[in-house]
């Protein structure tokens, strides 16, 4: 597949773009090519941020970038994705000779940095009144996790308080009574409630008609995700093979379900048909269980014939699949129960959390983050 068009718009430094491509399509040399772009403009290096999730990550664009910038004085390559690169690196040196950067020899100029590391620089340039003496930020794994089972312990404790009883009560019962699996889900909650903590005190978040109204929203997306993939697949003749069908609720279903939440029946019906529970592979039997009964042996034949045909369709049958991992559009009042408790029991492990971390002067990179958001705000 020639995807130079795309990569050329990427490189588009007036809009911003999402790249999804698998492992070693390029996706790293598109990054550098943005990099170089963006350096080649600048008026100081440090004015270009890159942030990536892993020290590594950071080692490895580093590389790239300094080896380009090394090369860029070189013979032309043969490729013309690395033409580009080399093109875009010798616009960075002369602008590096133009501002007297001479990133050659100060590359510590680069800022290539984690997510982790810039939160950090934000925090230490923007401390609240009490973070004046910064806490000691922890960083092996077996420490943090203590804390976190700490407070997941405390918060259990909770239980034998008269204001907060029924609702550790209520999530304990909707766990099986499962103490280390409350403890578990408490621990992993922690580790990244960066991502969630600001969310449970926004607006009407825990509205649960608003939890509702974004999981319809979710599941007509992802029907009409799954009705554009169909349409190339399910032709009359597939519909004609299920009119006499011994299974009623199959032989209804005449034409191409819509993407409304009343579709969603019929959606998950196709999906038994085509693809087998336990392991979410195409199904290989045509058997009575779909319906096919004995005397149907021409359309069985037929449908197995379709079925054969499908192995390529690998988007069609992940859409399929994931139909029973959508969420409900309707909570029952007993859900509803059990997800005010949890978010109540998760702010209470949270205090308890930030009160050991005040008692030992402690964070860790998700306290960090939040500090960093904050800090902007």
């Amino acid at each position: 597949m020639n995807d130079q068009k795309q990569r050329d718009e990427a490189l588009n430094l007036s809009d911003s773009f999402i790249v999804q491509a698998p492992a070693g399509s390029g996706k790293t040399e598109l990054i550098t090519q943005r990099y170089l772009k963006l350096l080649g403009s600048a008026e100081v290096p440090e004015n270009i941020l890159v942030m990536t999730f892993t020290n590594r990550a950071v080692d490895e664009l580093k590389h790239r970038i300094i080896g380009s910038l090394n090369r860029a004085t070189k013979k032309l390559p043969d490729e013309e994705y690395k033409r580009t690169t080399h093109y875009l690196a010798n616009e960075v040196l002369k602008q590096s000779q133009k501002k007297g950067w001479d990133l050659i020899n100060h590359s510590s100029r680069l800022k290539i940095i984690t997510i982790d590391s810039l939160s950090n620089l934000i925090v230490s340039r923007f401390p609240s009144v009490d973070q004046l003496i910064p806490p000691r930020t922890i960083i092996d794994s077996f420490e943090y996790e203590n804390i976190y089972r700490q407070a997941a312990k405390e918060t259990l404790l909770l239980i034998e308080d008269d204001e907060y009883q029924e609702i550790i009560s209520s999530v304990l019962l909707y766990l099986d009574n499962d103490v280390d699996r409350f403890y578990r889900l408490i621990e992993q909650m922690l580790g990244k409630r960066e991502q969630w903590l600001p969310k449970i005190y926004a607006k009407g978040v825990i509205d649960i008609s608003y939890l509702e109204d974004f999981a319809r929203v979710l599941i007509e997306d992802h029907l009409e995700s799954l009705r554009d993939q169909a349409k190339k697949i399910l032709s009359t003749s597939f519909f004609n093979l299920l009119k006499n069908n011994k299974r009623e609720d199959i032989s209804k279903i005449t034409k191409l379900p819509g993407i409304k939440i009343s579709d969603l029946k019929e959606w998950k019906i196709i999906s038994e048909l085509l693809v087998t529970k336990n392991n979410g592979n195409w199904r290989k039997r045509v058997d009575v269980k779909i319906g096919f009964s004995t005397e149907l042996n021409e359309e069985k034949v037929k449908f197995k014939e379709f079925l054969e045909g499908l192995d390529s369709q690998i988007k069609f049958k992940d859409l399929l699949v994931h139909l029973d991992y959508l969420p409900s559009a309707n909570l029952n009042e007993v859900i509803k129960k059990s997800i005010s408790d949890i978010i109540q029991v998760l702010k209470l492990s949270v205090a308890k959390l930030k009160i050991i971390f005040d008692e030992q002067s402690l964070q860790d990179f998700s306290e960090v983050n939040i500090k960093a958001i904050n800090a902007f705000r």
